[in-house]
């Protein structure tokens, strides 16, 4: 597991721990379903060439540093999706819960939680191809692509 620390406005943690409480699941499970579902619609925010957007400040002090663990393969997709993106994991949390919480319950409350967590397999390669380095990443396996990839 690896430890790390969310930035969280009380109001966002609120609502992710009310649905944790009604779920009867861990707030760490429905984080990491809310940034699950973030990856599944990566495309509409990614940006390049661009700094790492934060969240909006709140001059008040109503955060929470919020200590989670994470898988290792959860850890690096969630890394992954904030250079895909250029936003903080914290700030792609809060934009989860805005955009994600009520599908996510309705989900767990139908029983439709074998669609989650959306990828299973994580694969990190690099190659060197005349001396240029290309990484790849892949959010799954691609059974497709499999007896190709050289890991």
């Amino acid at each position: 597991m690896i430890t790390t620390t969310l930035n969280i406005h009380i109001n966002n943690l609120l609502k992710i721990s009310r649905t944790a409480d009604r779920l009867n699941k861990t707030r760490k499970d429905i984080i990491v379903l809310l940034l699950m579902r973030m990856m599944k619609d990566h495309r509409l925010f990614s940006r390049s060439f661009s700094t790492v957007k934060y969240q909006r400040n709140d001059d008040s002090g109503n955060w929470h540093c919020f200590h989670i663990r994470f898988r290792p393969d959860e850890n690096e997709f969630f890394v992954d999706l904030r250079k895909v993106c250029k936003v903080s994991v914290s700030c792609l949390l809060a934009m989860a819960v805005e955009r994600y919480l009520n599908e996510i319950i309705q989900v767990i409350k139908n029983e439709f939680v074998d669609n989650y967590p959306l990828f299973e397999n994580y694969v990190l390669r690099q190659e060197d191809i005349d001396g240029i380095i290309s990484w790849r990443i892949y959010w799954g396996l691609p059974m497709a692509h499999l007896k190709t990839i050289r890991l």
